[in-house]
């Protein structure tokens, strides 16, 4: 389970040099759109998208968080710590720093979603619901002052939130946080449509993505489910069927008419329109996978 593993320490006996070299392999794929995977080391696999460098060598840990630029040209890496978050970026993404902030509980677990430019975003702290706007972006609330909702699922306890994911919207006036108990949260011109909250489900929610145009978002649970609210349409999932590792992100394609998912050992699912164009399943990994995110 991607949280369970954030919280521990994991020791990892395979071959590091595919975060570099098999993101350098996976570039040779068809032109985009395609999707990039990230690992917690920093590494990105890219299939069906431009390879645009990775974080390997600047990573002092471990790197929380992917997310791509609006124009799905690029794409940052975060690599949070006790004072400060960095974001390294790729292709069209600047490089940015953000206050890390004071966290009650859990550690600096990260997510980051593009302004509408670009040239900004937002991070979101998961284990704390704390938003932190960079570049041009600008803060609409965050999750941190919600009670009684986000959590449940051991080892984290009913009492502390915690979020999986933020998507914003088009225009980068709002964004949706979701929790990994599927309750969704609408700030900024983010119009809510639906959640998850108060139903039971077989696994947390670990990821959401918005259709193109911010009428609607599809959400992702570990065990593969996915969860369709608004204009977005349901193409399909892995819920109730076997799966090697938990899933860890959805991306959508460019004109919403389907959806990647990506699951922790790098294997990628694709459904609608989406197209298949490779994965890392099967491949030695020197990190799990952390995140997916689309190209254009």
């Amino acid at each position: 389970m991607k949280m369970v593993l954030r919280l521990g320490s994991m020791v990892v006996l395979v071959l590091a040099l595919w975060s570099q070299t098999g993101a350098n392999e996976a570039s040779a794929a068809p032109s985009s759109p395609g999707y990039w995977l990230e690992a917690a080391d920093g590494g990105v696999f890219a299939f069906g998208a431009p390879f645009l460098g990775s974080a390997t060598q600047r990573c002092t840990y471990n790197c929380f968080g992917f997310g791509a630029t609006a124009s799905g040209q690029g794409y940052w890496i975060v690599n949070p710590s006790s004072a400060r978050t960095d974001l390294y970026g790729f292709g069209n993404a600047s490089d940015f720093s953000v206050q890390t902030p004071s966290l009650a509980e859990g550690g600096p677990f990260t997510a980051v979603t593009s302004s509408a430019s670009g040239k900004g975003g937002w991070v979101l702290y998961e284990s704390s619901g704390v938003v932190a706007p960079f570049g041009d972006a600008k803060w609409f609330g965050d999750g941190s002052g919600i009670t009684g909702c986000c959590g449940g699922w051991p080892p984290f306890g009913s009492s502390i939130p915690y979020f999986a994911g933020i998507a914003s919207t088009p225009d980068g006036g709002g964004y949706w946080l979701v929790g990994i108990d599927g309750g969704v949260f609408a700030y900024g011109d983010a119009t809510f449509y639906g959640s998850m909250g108060g139903t039971p489900m077989n696994a947390p929610i670990s990821g959401i993505a918005r259709t193109s145009d911010g009428h609607g978002y599809w959400l992702v649970a570990l065990d593969g489910g996915i969860f369709s609210f608004g204009d977005a349409a349901f193409h399909g999932s892995m819920g109730g069927k076997p799966l090697n590792a938990d899933m860890v992100g959805i991306a959508a394609n460019p004109d919403g008419t389907g959806y990647w998912t990506g699951a922790m050992d790098g294997g990628v699912f694709a459904f609608g329109d989406a197209p298949f164009l490779g994965s890392m399943a099967g491949h030695p990994l020197a990190h799990w996978i952390d995140g997916i995110a689309a190209s254009r």
